[in-house]
């Protein structure tokens, strides 16, 4: 019904009531910190699957890609001092991956009153993968290992979840490694 009588449970309307939804538990997070004085704070990586489309929602470095016939592609870009560098051009892919300061978030939910998320809509076909990840993930490994590990069509979902953990602890596991993996049919 997102279309024709109904526009306004489209596609912007979900997005907007995501961001609603962020809103809430970034109140909630904030107000929880301040009461126990602690410095309490965290990234999101957030997919709602809707038609034929990936509502994309995240804040902070925890990362959304989707996988196509072997090209893995970064739906999100990172909420991070490093990141803006890129953009910036002040500092190369290459440069970002060994900055001391890669670990450096500008957007987290918890740490401020208010946050904004980076909404978006991306198309999906039957085939596709969805991966949701932290920076455990994303830090330890490179983006053609994930593909290629992704790529091994007689698995399934669970079993790409743990090869990518598996992967991430054997190149040092320095952090929290979240992975989630959606296959599209």
């Amino acid at each position: 019904h997102g279309t024709g009588i109904f526009p306004r449970w489209g596609v912007g309307w979900r997005l907007r009531h995501l961001g609603r939804l962020i809103a809430e538990i970034n109140s909630r997070l904030y107000q929880t910190r301040i009461a126990r004085g602690s410095g309490m704070a965290t990234t999101l990586a957030l997919v709602r699957l809707w038609r034929d489309r990936a509502l994309v929602a995240h804040v902070g470095d925890s990362r959304v890609y989707r996988w196509r016939q072997g090209h893995l592609q970064q739906l999100t870009t990172d909420h991070s001092l490093v990141a803006q560098l890129q953009q910036q051009g002040a500092l190369t892919a290459q440069q970002a991956q060994h900055s001391p300061q890669r670990h450096v978030i500008t957007r987290a939910l918890g740490a401020e009153t208010t946050v904004q998320p980076t909404l978006q809509s991306h198309p999906l076909q039957p085939g596709d993968l969805l991966l949701l990840c932290t920076d455990g993930l994303s830090g330890m490994i490179n983006v053609q290992a994930i593909s290629d590990s992704l790529d091994d069509a007689g698995q399934d979902c669970g079993m790409r979840v743990r090869n990518l953990i598996d992967l991430a602890n054997e190149a040092g596991g320095q952090d929290n490694i979240t992975v989630v993996v959606l296959a599209i049919s």
